[in-house]
């Protein structure tokens, strides 16, 4: 009853709003809007008026003023209001009713993008999503199935566990959007720390040697099945699940690689697989003097490498690391600045001027250099910091989309996870 209620009220103050705009605008002939003057503004060019002057400080702005354009405009946007009252605007719908609506469709990037929408849009408070998404997790096709619980993790409920391990622990494919579910499901599961699940991704990968689900493996510190007895694989990217999943018996050729090898990116990966398995100090050495060289100097260190060198740096316990990290926040690539202060917070013990960086963008949002979506993840995590405290109540004071209260409000229970991959090469636990 008390859904019908606020439907039936959210649909009378639609009408009343149609109901204003259609007289003004179809009325514009002789309606007048009243209100404060227009402050005299300097000439401008425009596509509607290309010899446009200052309005004299009496003017009265009259419906008539406006260009056809823009009146034809107005015209559309009330027409498509017309159309949202008379078909029902998905917007004001019940969370499971929009969704089915998607689901009907059997278009799984419509179905994708429904439920992604329904988290990340505010349309619904959490406080409705979580359950209607529980709803899903029994629904009759795998691929709603998956994205339900994708989505239970995302938003910081682990009860879509025992679904994702279900696609996991399929013995057949099952169709998803350009990849099979079973390893999107594993790489999900990996992903959010899921450590129990490592036998039965272990198991899927067995049977199809898929690279997505050996680096899952490596995420979660699982050696692949029989690595031990595999040859040794000279990239960087091998080179660095070796490291994650502690493959001690490749040091020699992980060292050797590191001494010999022309190729920067696998020299770089050997240089942390060594600093984090042996401590090796030539290798931390390393890196911290590429990371240094690439901030005095960049047209000495390319870009990528630089980015590359910040990152891996970030997960070395040691004072000339931090240091170089720190020395990272001054930085004019904001690539290198986020990775730098990820890394301070998450991976070195936290740092007074990572935290500064991001208050800094709070109090300042006309100078801000960094992604809002980035800061405010961040800052998010900060609320008991008296520094982020300060800064975020500043923030709030001019934040007219409510960006504050849902980041540090709504979406508190958000992990870390849905973000923080594309920063940290090893996450301390």
């Amino acid at each position: 009853m008390k859904k019908k209620w606020i439907f039936g009220a959210a649909m009378a103050a639609v009408i009343v709003v149609v109901v204003v705009i259609g007289c003004v605008l179809w009325f514009s002939s002789s309606a007048t809007i009243e209100g404060a003057k227009p402050k005299p503004v300097q000439a401008t060019q425009s596509p509607q008026s290309p010899t446009a002057s200052a309005a004299p400080a009496d003017h009265k702005l009259k419906m008539s003023d406006l260009s056809d354009a823009q009146k034809e405009e107005g015209r559309k946007e009330l027409d498509f209001l017309y159309k949202k009252l008379a078909t029902g605007s998905e917007d004001i719908h019940p969370a499971s009713k929009y969704l089915q609506k998607a689901i009907d469709t059997r278009d799984k990037s419509q179905i994708l993008q429904a439920f992604t929408r329904l988290y990340w849009s505010r349309l619904w408070p959490m406080s409705e999503v979580v359950p209607t998404l529980k709803g899903f997790l029994s629904n009759d096709d795998p691929f709603v199935r998956f994205v339900a619980a994708q989505s239970l993790f995302k938003v910081g409920d682990q009860s879509g566990y025992a679904t994702l391990l279900a696609l996991v622990q399929s013995n057949t494919p099952i169709e998803g959007i350009g990849q099979d579910v079973r390893i999107q499901a594993a790489q999900d599961l990996a992903q959010f720390g899921q450590t129990d699940a490592a036998s039965a991704i272990a198991n899927l990968y067995a049977t199809t040697h898929s690279g997505d689900l050996s680096q899952a493996l490596a995420n979660l510190g699982v050696p692949l099945p029989g690595e031990s007895q595999l040859p040794f694989v000279s990239s960087s990217l091998a080179i660095t699940e070796y490291a994650k999943v502690g493959a001690t018996q490749f040091i020699p050729q992980i060292t050797s690689t590191f001494y010999n090898t022309q190729q920067t990116d696998v020299k770089v990966a050997a240089a942390w697989a060594l600093a984090t398995m042996t401590n090796d100090q030539n290798a931390i050495n390393y890196l911290v003097q590429e990371g240094q060289t690439g901030l005095t100097n960049p047209s000495a260190v390319d870009g990528p490498t630089e980015r590359s060198v910040i990152q891996y740096l970030g997960s070395i316990q040691n004072p000339a690391a931090k240091q170089t990290l720190e020395a990272a926040l001054g930085s004019s690539d904001p690539t290198i600045v986020q990775t730098a202060i990820v890394n301070l917070i998450y991976n070195q013990g936290g740092s007074d001027k990572a935290v500064q960086v991001i208050a800094n963008q709070l109090n300042d949002p006309a100078k801000a250099t960094l992604p809002w979506d980035f800061t405010l993840n961040v800052a998010a995590q900060l609320t008991s910091n008296p520094t982020i405290q300060s800064a975020g109540q500043s923030f709030a004071q001019h934040d007219a989309t409510g960006d504050w209260q849902t980041y540090t409000v709504e979406r508190q229970n958000w992990p870390v996870s849905n973000w923080i991959g594309g920063y940290v090469v090893k996450l301390k636990k």
